[in-house]
């Protein structure tokens, strides 16, 4: 019973990371498309 426990008590403090990755995972290309876009538009406005 206490390793069911200890197993469930894993699970649940994985989570947050997990979602975190996710989040860094799909917001980290965006952000970097969005820094070279704003760059291409500097550049071409000088």
């Amino acid at each position: 019973m206490k390793d069911l426990e200890i197993s469930i008590a894993l699970m649940v403090s994985s989570l947050p990371i997990a979602e975190l990755n996710v989040v860094e995972a799909l917001l980290l290309p965006s952000i970097y498309i969005l820094i070279r876009m704003i760059k291409i538009v500097i550049s071409t406005k000088n």
